[in-house]
């Protein structure tokens, strides 16, 4: 079974891996820093919900009813947060640049994102970090 983690901990979490995209980043690890922004979004997405559902934890049990709240699908955690229509609304670019990530980017093999893409996804990331 999987363990609710504590809300306030997700909002250090996700500020710790941005930390580690950007050092990514600057290491030229693009593949690396692209695919640690997909957990940055997901992780404040979470707060976000937690946020929106009264939460001190995410989810507030491990128990099977909040199964799907253990996702790692972006669309699924953003209709879940409440803040779908508001991102899409002011953040619609931003939204449809992190949204293509997925875990399985994890299989990646080396070079396959560029500079630029990795500097619009840490930028867009950030956005969305701020929007949550």
């Amino acid at each position: 079974m999987k363990t609710p983690i504590q809300k306030a901990d997700l909002t250090q979490l996700a500020s710790d891996r941005y930390e580690d995209a950007k050092a990514l980043h600057n290491y030229g690890r693009y593949d690396g820093s692209i695919y640690m922004c997909g957990y940055v979004v997901e992780l404040a997405l979470k707060n976000a919900i937690a946020t929106t559902l009264g939460w001190q934890n995410y989810p507030p049990s491990s128990d099977n009813r909040f199964a799907a709240f253990f996702s790692h699908d972006l669309e699924l955690l953003l209709t879940f947060s409440g803040k779908e229509a508001l991102i899409k609304l002011k953040n619609l670019a931003d939204w449809s640049i992190v949204s293509s990530w997925n875990p399985g980017m994890r299989y990646t093999r080396g070079n396959a994102f560029t500079k630029q893409e990795a500097d619009v996804m840490l930028l867009s990331t950030q956005n969305l970090r701020n929007a949550l």
